[in-house]
């Protein structure tokens, strides 16, 4: 692959990482994201738990990996664990290493905490139209 083939497929998973942050942010907040959103939650939770644990890598992202692919191919040296870590470093933070993995840690109880949330607001949003639109739940038996 020529260099510039690479810097473009760099630049396409750079902006898919970006893509990715926000839609986890921010997705969530407009209904017509939601979907989208909880896809994405529901990967990204997959592959830094599931696929993480199962190959040994916690907190595992495969854009990661195929983005320091390329980096490496393109001479770059000392790419950090995290995407996040590399994104900070870029803006001139040198977080301590220990403190992004505890970050991490958190980033990943805040996607979890947000999946509950996505669902608290679908569900008191459906029962508020079902109360508007009249429809009644049926009593709770007892």
């Amino acid at each position: 692959m020529s260099q510039g083939q690479l810097i473009e497929y760099e630049t396409y998973l750079l902006l898919g990482h970006f893509f990715v942050i926000i839609i986890i942010l921010f997705g969530w907040i407009f209904r017509s994201t939601r979907l989208w959103s909880r896809w994405v939650v529901y990967l990204t939770v997959f592959f830094w738990v599931a696929v993480g644990l199962a190959i040994g890598d916690p907190g595992y992202c495969p854009l990661t990996e195929w983005m320091w692919d390329i980096k490496r191919e393109l001479g770059e040296k000392d790419l950090p664990h995290s995407f996040i870590t590399y994104a900070l470093r870029q803006y001139g933070f040198t977080p301590i290493e220990w403190k992004v993995e505890l970050f991490s840690w958190v980033v990943l109880m805040a996607i979890f905490a947000l999946c509950l949330l996505m669902q608290f607001i679908e569900r008191f949003e459906r029962l508020r139209e079902e109360a508007a639109k009249g429809v009644v739940a049926p009593p709770p038996e007892s």
